[in-house]
């Protein structure tokens, strides 16, 4: 199966065919609609109706919202295309153990499988269970997990990217506020690349804004993560009372639980204030809905639309026979994350956050008003 290998894919040209579940979200962008109307009409096409395939469909731990929309938009997009009856491809839960999806990877090989879809591993973790995925030449396409060989591709967001938004826009709030010179608390999570990335970058904005300064740090592993949050922001303020300004989280969820530990502490957005990233809708509909809600920002993830192009890519390079360098320009796929404020650019209740306009596209159309 050499064809589906990733080695030498770099040299290939870029495949225009990405675009077709992509242009869902770019017609909520007018500005690039009319380039990707071919695309999105193809997204519209019937499947084709000999194409039954057998997929692994593996999912770290559902109970993360991410995995959830990814689900949600895999199965959205197999109804729609007509392949939910013809593809076997039963939802499996690794319930967050590693060992767990590295037995769900030897099994999908033992049933020789047509293709695999992992969401959300920790893949350094896999790497005997890839090997025997690697030597069994089985298709394997990853969603948030970081590329890493055999994977055809991994799709995801730019976490560098998703680190630079919060992170930027948590110093412009200080700064704003007079606070250049503030105290700020930070939890970080390094059990997965991409909330290990976004820290990484944080760090890095906090050495070129030398005058804010890092009271404490705290680690925190998936596991508990929301309590272990909540104590560590209560323990905070605790200590430091109101010389904490404000409160980095590296996901949405941990971020409602630093909001929380703010809130039974008397205090509010007023007093201390949160960002988070993943644009999840409870968090989006509390920072909408509450005042006083502390959590200011997060960054939307697309994860239903992850699922979308997971399962185009299944179709196109494993049902279809197409050269992975037609379908797939890069080994990572990096889709939009618009950065989204409290009181500027919320969407309404019942829109998907991801679908709504990135903070600065809104300076920009202000910028340019009635040029067309």
């Amino acid at each position: 199966m050499s064809e589906l290998s990733r080695r030498n894919f770099l040299t290939g040209a870029a495949g225009a065919s990405i675009a077709a579940t992509f242009g869902t979200w770019v017609l909520a962008n007018k500005a690039l609609a009319a380039t990707t109307k071919a695309f999105a009409a193809d997204a519209e096409k019937p499947g084709h109706k000999e194409m039954n395939l057998k997929v692994a469909f593996i999912m770290t731990q559902m109970a993360a919202q991410s995995d959830q929309g990814v689900v949600q938009g895999w199965n959205d997009w197999l109804d729609r295309k007509g392949y939910t009856k013809q593809w076997d491809a039963p939802l499996q839960d690794g319930g967050g153990a590693v060992a767990k999806v590295a037995s769900m990877l030897e099994d999908a090989v033992s049933k020789k499988v047509d293709a695999i879809v992992l969401g959300f591993a920790e893949m350094e973790s896999l790497e005997g269970a890839l090997q025997s995925v690697q030597k069994a030449g089985i298709p394997l396409f990853t969603v948030d997990s970081g590329w890493r060989e055999p994977s055809i591709c991994d799709i995801a967001s730019n976490n560098y990217l998703m680190g630079a938004q919060t992170g930027e826009y948590l110093i412009q709030r200080m700064v704003g506020m007079g606070k250049a010179n503030g105290n700020i608390a930070r939890i970080t999570a390094n059990f997965h690349h991409g909330t290990r990335k976004r820290g990484k970058v944080f760090t890095q904005i906090l050495s070129e804004n030398e005058g804010i300064k890092v009271l404490d740090e705290r680690v925190i592993l998936y596991q508990g993560f929301f309590e272990k949050s909540m104590n560590a922001v209560t323990d905070w303020l605790t200590q430091y009372g109101d010389k904490l300004d404000a409160v980095w989280c590296p996901w949405d969820e941990p971020a409602m639980a630093a909001a929380q530990a703010i809130l039974q502490s008397g205090r509010t957005v007023k007093d201390c204030f949160v960002v988070g990233a993943d644009g999840h809708i409870p968090a989006v509909n509390r920072m909408r809905d509450e005042p006083d809600y502390p959590m200011v920002a997060t960054t939307s993830q697309s994860f239903p639309l992850w699922g979308n192009m997971v399962a185009y890519y299944v179709e196109q390079v494993v049902g279809l026979k197409r050269p992975v360098k037609e379908v797939v320009p890069v080994p990572i796929i990096n889709l939009p994350t618009p950065l989204l404020v409290k009181g500027f650019n919320l969407p309404p209740a019942g829109t998907p956050t991801w679908k709504f306009e990135d903070m600065y596209m809104l300076f920009m159309q202000q910028a340019l008003g009635g040029v067309k």
